[in-house]
C-alpha cells in the first residue's frame, strides 16, 4: 500500500511550533538523549536566513522527517536544502546536529542516495542542477542527518513538490541508503545510476614519477578514501619505445613510501591460489591483482582489438595508410594542416579507397593506423568538476590516431577510454594537460554507447616553476637545488641518476602535506594535516583552477615541522643511517638513549635528518681542527692560561651531570661560575673559549648540555688537546 503523507509549511519565526513537531518525532522514534536535549539550539542554527521554508512530513501518521529550504535573498535563483530523517538505530548515534548548507558547497559524500533522489526530482520539475552536494560537517551522523546543497534556477511554486517527493521517495524506497554510492551526473543523461566511487592513477613507465604525478595520485587517493571507494593503479605502456626498465617498481615503491594505498591493479598481491591469468607471476614484473585485469595496457591487446573493430563497423573510425612522407608533403602543401573532415577525403584511407584495396593493403602487410572520425561543427560539452562547463567546437579537433598496426597497440586515447569503462571508473582526476583531450574522450564514450556511464572529469591545475613562469620541470630542480621526484631514480637506459625527496631527507608525511596544499586549500587557516585529516577535509570544489607555484622553501618548512614532532627515539634509526660509516661505531657506543637525547637537543636547528650529523658530530667525535673565524673572535691571548686553570677546576668536581632542570642551578655551573667570579674574569671570555675546545667552533647548545653528553673524562681530554694545539 502506498504510504500517505501530509505537508505543513511554517515560517522561520515559528520555532516553537517546529519544536513541537520535532519533539513528537523524537518521542515516536528511537533517538539519542543528546538530540532531545539540544534540538532547539540545533534547529535555531538553521533558522538564521530570513527567507526559509520549513516542512515537516507525516508518513502513515508517523513523523518521518523534516526539511529546511534556504533562500539566501528574496527572488534569488539559488536555493539550498537541509534534510533530516530518523532510522530505527538512531539511538546509537550521539552527535546529531542540524546545519544549513550554502548553495554550491561541494560535499563529502555522506548520503548519496538522497542526492540522487533530489537530482531526479529537480530535473522532473525543470530545475537546472549544477552541483549535487552533501555537507562535510564533522558532527554529522552518517546515517541520521543529511544535508544537501543545490544551485538551481528555481521557481517559488516548485519548492513544496520538490520537498514532498524528496521525502516520500526517500523513505518509501526499499533500497538501503549507503555512503559509498553516487549519482552519475552527466549532463547528457537522464538515467539514474548508483555507482561506487572508483578512481585510477595511470602513469606511464617511462622514467621517474614526476612530483606532479604524485600529487595527482594523492588527490585520487584522498577522494577515493573519503567516499569509501577504490583506488586503482594501472600502467599505461602503449608507447613501447619509451619504456624504461624498473619504472614500474619505482612507481610502486614511491606510492608505498608516501602511504598512498592501492586497492586494485599493479603492485597488489593476488589471493593465494588465484587462477586469473593476469594474476600469475611474470618474471621481472611486479604482481597485479583485481577482477578487472590485466592492468598493464600492453597485456590487453586482444581487448582493444574488439573495440577498434566496433568503431570501424559503426563508422566512427576508419583505416589510414598515409606514410610519414605523404603526411609531411601535405603539411608543406597546406598551411596549418590538420587531418580532419576538411582534409581526410584528400588522404589515403578507407574513406577514399575501395574495400578491396583496403583489404589488399592489409593483407600485403602495409602499415596503417585507425583514426577516429570527428564530425564537423559540433559543440562538445565537457562537464569538469573543477572548471565547470567546457565547450569545444569539433572543428578544432583532428581525427586522432586510436590504433597503430606497427606495434599492434592502441594509443592513449582509445586504451584510456576502454579501460576506464571496463574497470568501472567513476571519476577521472588528472592533470590539466589532458583537458584538451577531454572532448575527444567524450566523443569516444558517445561512439561506444557508454555516455550514460561516462565518468566525471576533474582536471587539476599545473604545478608551476617557483617564479610561476611555466610548468615545473626537472631542470628547475637541478638549477635551484630541489628534487622533483619522490625517490632517487637510477635510469637503466642512460645511467643517469636523479635526486629524490626520500634520499634528500624529506619525511613522507611532510611531502604529502606539502603536495596536498599545492592547488587545494582547506576551509580555515590550518596548514598541518595528517593523512586522515586530509581524507576528511579534501574536496574538489576547493581545488584551484590556476596553477600552483612550487614553493620548495615551504616544502623545507613542512619537513622541519614534522621533524620537530618526532622524538629523538623515533628519529634514532634514520639519524644513525645518515652518519658517515667511519663514525657509526662512535655514535652507537653512546647508546640509543644518549643519542636520542642529542637528537632532541639539536633537531630544532635542522630541516632534514641528514643535516643533523653536521650539527651534532662534536658530541661523538672530538674536533681535529678549530674554526678560524671562531678563534679570531673568541680565542684570546690569555685563553690558554684560563683553560689550564679551568681544567683544574673541572677535574675537582665530583658531581658532573647537571642534576637540576635549570643547568644554571647545577653544581658544575655554580662551581665554575664561582671560580670565574673569584678570579674576576669575564664569563664570556672564559666560556666562549671553553666551547671552542669542546666543539671546535663557537656553536652548539648550552655548554653543560654538551659536557653532560661528553662526560668528565672526554671533556677534560678535549680541553687538554686544545691547550696543546692552540696554546
Amino acid at each position: 500500500m502506498q504510504k500517505q503523507y501530509t505537508i505543513r509549511k511554517i515560517g522561520p519565526e515559528a520555532l516553537d511550533e517546529l519544536m513541537l513537531i520535532q519533539e513528537e518525532a523524537l518521542r515516536q522514534l528511537p533517538s539519542p538523549a543528546w538530540l532531545r536535549e539540544n534540538s532547539k539550539e540545533a534547529l535555531a542554527e538553521c533558522l538564521l536566513p530570513p527567507h526559509s521554508a520549513i516542512a515537516a512530513f507525516d508518513l502513515d501518521n508517523r513523523m518521518a522527517g523534516f526539511a529546511i529550504l534556504y533562500v539566501p535573498d528574496q527572488g534569488s535563483e539559488n536555493i539550498a536544502l537541509s534534510a533530516g530523517y530518523a532510522e530505527e538505530d538512531a539511538a546509537e548515534t550521539a552527535n546529531l546536529k542540524l546545519v544549513i548548507v550554502r548553495p554550491a558547497h561541494q560535499g563529502h559524500g555522506l548520503q548519496r542516495k538522497m542526492m540522487n533522489i533530489l537530482e531526479e526530482q529537480a530535473r522532473e520539475r525543470g530545475f537546472r542542477s549544477l552541483w549535487a552536494t552533501v555537507s562535510p560537517h564533522n558532527t554529522f551522523s552518517r546515517r541520521n542527518i543529511i544535508a544537501c546543497g543545490y544551485d538551481f534556477v528555481a521557481q517559488q511554486e516548485k519548492y513544496g513538490g520538490l520537498l514532498r517527493d524528496l521525502f516520500t521517495k526517500t523513505l518509501c524506497s526499499p533500497t538501503p541508503m549507503g555512503s559509498n554510492t553516487i549519482k552519475q551526473n552527466n549532463k547528457n543523461t537522464n538515467i539514474d545510476m548508483e555507482r561506487k566511487v572508483r578512481v585510477r592513477f595511470a602513469p606511464s613507465p617511462t622514467g621517474a614519477l614526476h612530483i606532479g604525478g604524485v600529487r595527482t595520485a594523492l588527490y585520487n587517493y584522498l577522494f577515493a578514501r573519503q567516499h569509501g571507494g577504490d583506488m586503482l593503479l594501472r600502467i599505461e605502456d602503449t608507447d613501447s619505445t619509451r619504456f624504461v626498465p624498473g619504472a614500474e617498481e619505482y612507481i610502486i615503491e614511491a606510492l608505498q613510501w608516501l602511504g598512498i594505498g592501492i586497492d586494485e591493479g599493479i603492485g597488489v598481491k593476488p589471493a593465494a591460489g588465484s587462477t586469473r591469468a593476469w594474476e600469475q607471476p611474470k618474471e621481472g614484473l611486479p604482481c597485479q591483482a583485481g577482477e578487472n585485469g590485466p592492468y598493464r595496457q600492453s597485456e590487453r591487446r586482444e581487448i582493444y582489438h574488439e573495440y577498434v573493430d566496433q568503431l570501424l563497423k559503426s563508422g566512427h573510425a576508419y583505416i589510414a595508410f598515409d606514410t610519414p612522407a605523404e603526411l609531411e608533403a601535405k603539411r608543406n602543401e597546406i598551411q596549418n594542416f590538420q587531418y580532419d573532415a576538411r582534409t581526410r577525403e584528400q588522404m589515403v584511407n578507407s574513406l577514399t579507397l575501395s574495400k578491396e584495396e583496403v583489404e589488399k593493403r592489409i593483407a600485403n602487410g602495409d602499415q596503417y593506423v585507425v583514426r577516429f572520425k570527428v564530425e564537423p561543427n559540433e559543440d562538445v560539452h565537457v562537464h569538469d568538476l573543477i572548471r565547470g562547463e567546457v565547450v569545444i567546437n569539433s572543428n578544432i579537433l583532428d581525427d586522432k590516431v586510436l590504433y597503430k598496426s606497427a606495434d599492434d597497440l592502441p594509443t592513449y586515447h582509445l586504451a584510456n577510454i576502454v579501460d576506464d569503462h571496463l574497470m568501472a571508473v567513476s571519476h577521472v582526476i588528472r592533470g590539466e594537460e589532458w583537458l584538451p583531450s577531454a572532448p575527444l574522450h567524450v566523443l569516444l564514450y558517445r561512439a561506444f554507447g557508454w555516455e550514460d556511464t561516462m565518468p566525471e572529469f576533474a582536471h587539476l591545475p599545473l604545478l608551476l616553476k617557483p617564479d610561476g613562469n611555466g610548468k615545473l620541470s626537472k631542470r628547475d630542480g637541478d638549477r635551484l637545488g630541489f628534487p622533483v621526484f619522490p625517490l632517487e631514480f637510477h635510469n637503466q637506459k642512460d645511467g643517469s641518476v636523479s635526486s629524490g625527496y626520500r634520499e634528500s631527507g624529506y619525511m613522507p608525511e611532510a611531502v604529502i602535506n606539502f603536495l596536498a596544499l599545492l592547488g587545494w586549500h582547506a576551509t580555515g587557516d590550518q596548514e598541518m594535516f595528517t593523512m586522515e585529516e586530509l581524507i576528511e577535509q579534501f574536496s574538489l570544489d576547493r581545488v584551484s583552477k590556476a596553477g600552483a607555484k612550487f614553493d620548495y622553501e615551504k616544502g623545507k618548512w613542512f619537513n622541519h615541522q614534522y621533524l620537530q614532532q618526532k622524538s629523538g627515539e623515533e628519529l634514532y634509526e634514520a639519524f644513525v643511517a645518515s652518519v658517515p660509516a667511519e663514525h657509526k661505531a662512535a655514535v652507537e657506543a653512546k647508546g640509543k638513549e644518549v643519542v636520542a637525547h642529542v637528537i632532541d637537543m639539536m633537531k630544532e636547528r635542522v630541516n632534514f635528518i641528514n643535516e643533523l650529523w653536521e650539527q651534532a658530530a662534536f658530541f661523538f667525535v672530538a674536533p681535529e681542527e678549530y674554526d678560524e673565524k671562531s678563534l679570531k673572535k673568541r680565542w684570546k691571548e690569555e685563553s690558554p692560561e684560563h683553560m689550564r686553570e679551568l681544567y683544574k677546576v673541572l677535574e675537582g668536581i665530583e658531581t658532573w651531570e647537571t642534576e637540576t632542570e635549570d643547568a644554571n642551578e647545577s653544581t658544575i655551573n655554580k662551581t665554575v661560575m664561582g671560580w670565574i667570579a673569584e678570579k674576576e674574569l669575564g664569563v664570556g671570555l672564559v666560556m666562549n673559549a671553553f666551547r671552542i675546545t669542546l666543539v671546535g667552533a663557537a656553536r652548539g647548545p648550552h655548554i653543560w648540555d654538551i659536557t653532560n653528553v661528553l662526560g668528565k673524562e672526554e671533556t677534560l681530554r678535549r680541553l687538554q688537546t686544545a691547550i696543546e694545539k692552540l696554546g
